[in-house]
């Protein structure tokens, strides 16, 4: 993404050549190795789930043929999942039994009305390199309702699912999601992601 950062003003170090690809490529090969074999040191079942998360949220979201961040609902989707992911090893790491815990899909959620709305302040440098993200291909206003639509799905799945830490920041900015979706406008979007 250096092209489509340097267009959008963000991730500098990258985009303005301050890091060279080849040490970035070179410290996040490190990174993962260094990860993945903390977690199948750990647990097995636990290797496997951020093995599992790394391919799709570092390759299959990344790198071409699927490149799933340059595509509106692949890259909501792998956002989604992929914190739901987290959530699940989080689960299994503290003790928690081998079933999917139901409070991960909140934290999905959650992820979704974020993800939505930082999508529309690219737009422009976006589509100039061929990259069509949620924002690019809705539009602020409809992704603003998508946004607001998501967090009232996460408000009412952690309080259905007993999660009160996340619960009361969701239902919080539940108003904030509303104006944003209710007036369109992409500064009232990102302090409801902010916020």
């Amino acid at each position: 993404d250096r092209e489509t950062d340097r267009l959008n003003g963000k991730l500098f170090l990258i985009a303005n050549g301050m890091v060279d690809e080849r040490s970035a490529y070179l410290q996040a090969g490190v990174l993962a190795a260094v990860v993945l074999g903390a977690a199948f040191w750990i647990d097995l079942l636990l290797g496997f789930g951020f093995l599992t998360l790394f391919l799709i949220t570092g390759v299959l979201y990344n790198y071409p043929p699927t490149n799933w961040k340059n595509l509106p609902v692949p890259g909501l989707a792998v956002n989604a999942c992929g914190m739901m992911l987290v959530y699940d090893m989080g689960w299994v790491s503290g003790g928690g039994d081998q079933a999917f815990p139901a409070q991960a899909l909140a934290y999905g959620f959650g992820t979704a009305a974020v993800y939505c709305n930082t999508t529309p302040p690219d737009i422009q440098g976006d589509s100039r390199t061929g990259k069509i993200t949620f924002g690019g291909r809705y539009g602020i206003r409809d992704t603003a309702v998508w946004a607001l639509v998501v967090e009232a799905a996460c408000a009412v799945t952690a309080l259905v699912t007993d999660e009160m830490m996340l619960f009361i920041p969701s239902a919080a900015v539940l108003p904030l999601f509303a104006v944003a979706a209710a007036r369109g406008k992409l500064p009232d979007s990102l302090r409801a992601t902010k916020f």
